[in-house]
């Protein structure tokens, strides 16, 4: 009756030896996971914000380049008209929402969303900010929404022939 006991109680120390190491094994495999996620995410992360700041570089440049053409230095609206729907369509399948022209008074004179136009934009903080001809060639990145959570900008440039005026 006494070898029972014995082997009962070693059975039962056993069992609580292998319960002990399979939690064991399983918190540092659980620390294992947790510590590669981590790190794969931080990666993730960083290419994702490389991706971002490339994609704001390009349509900057872009925003430069039609800056710079010969129908925004002199006013020629017609052929501005022309020069942004060109460049909307080179860029159309890159996230781009649409581009505006607005006027020195304020005035949203073209855009490629028609409901756009007319539209004025006086008192925005963009026309003050591109209103000062300390900016001009440089270019802002605002987000439409401040509150929002949404991944929603404005890119724009002052164009030169509004600050000579």
């Amino acid at each position: 009756m006494q070898r029972k006991w014995i082997l009962v109680a070693l059975a039962v120390l056993l069992l609580t030896a292998v319960s002990f190491l399979m939690f064991h094994l399983y918190s540092e495999g659980t620390e294992e996971v947790l510590s590669q996620f981590q790190g794969h995410q931080l990666s993730y992360a960083r290419q994702l914000s490389n991706h971002i700041q490339s994609f704001i570089q390009a349509r900057s440049r872009g925003l430069k380049a039609l800056s710079t053409f010969t129908s925004f230095q002199y006013g020629d609206l017609s052929r501005q008209r022309s020069d942004i729907e060109a460049y909307s369509k080179q860029i159309e399948q890159v996230c781009v929402k649409k581009i505006s022209l607005i006027n020195e008074r304020g005035r949203i004179v073209y855009s490629t969303d028609p409901a756009a136009i007319g539209l004025n934009k006086r008192g925005s903080p963009l026309f003050a900010w591109a209103g000062n001809g300390e900016y001009r060639g440089k270019i802002i990145l605002t987000p439409v929404f401040p509150e929002s959570q949404t991944l929603t900008f404005d890119l724009a440039i002052p164009l030169q022939f509004f600050l000579r005026r």
